[in-house]
């Protein structure tokens, strides 16, 4: 064991599964909260391709159409939109799911590495789940803090899971 947090409800099962896609195909076809990495404003997957890992480059200047990475050969270092989590999960939240997080974002401002918070599935999301945590994951080589942020993510993410049961027995949930 690499880690332990303090004790779950005897109630709690954890179990991993293998899926090729934790938005469309989550564990057994189904799970009350999806949890899933985001930046710190939110913003999902605005670009047609992000660096492996981050961090996310600067903004091109109000009317560039092009990219400054250039070209269709994005190299082993980037990601297509359709690749990330983020990206699925756009597509299949849809306009209201950017709506949700857009709000929270202009709520409470932008988030921090090792925060969590919470929407409702949107779209074609609610097939899969019924929430979506959205944790704040630290970019691997930001700083040296970056595994304590990655934990805090991982129990903010739990404790919102646990928490937003819509009964009296755990929810199930599906984390990356």
């Amino acid at each position: 064991m690499l880690k332990s947090w303090a004790p779950l409800p005897k109630t709690v099962l954890v179990e991993v599964h293998k899926t090729p896609c934790l938005v469309r195909c989550p564990p057994g076809g189904w799970n009350e909260i999806l949890v899933t990495s985001a930046n710190e404003r939110l913003e999902g997957a605005r670009r047609p391709y992000v660096p492996r890992g981050g961090p996310l480059p600067p903004e091109a200047p109000t009317g560039l159409r092009a990219d400054a990475w250039g070209g269709l050969d994005i190299g082993p270092a980037m990601v297509y939109r359709s690749q990330s989590v983020d990206g699925v999960l756009d597509v299949q939240g849809g306009a209201s799911l950017a709506q949700e997080r857009s709000r929270i974002v202009r709520e409470r401002g932008p988030l921090e590495p090792g925060d969590a918070t919470m929407t409702p599935a949107t779209g074609r999301l609610r097939e899969t789940c019924r929430f979506v945590v959205h944790a704040v994951a630290p970019y691997y080589s930001s700083h040296s803090t970056w595994t304590v942020q990655l934990e805090r993510a991982y129990a903010a993410a739990l404790d919102l899971s646990l928490s937003s049961s819509s009964s009296s027995s755990p929810s199930s949930a599906a984390l990356p």
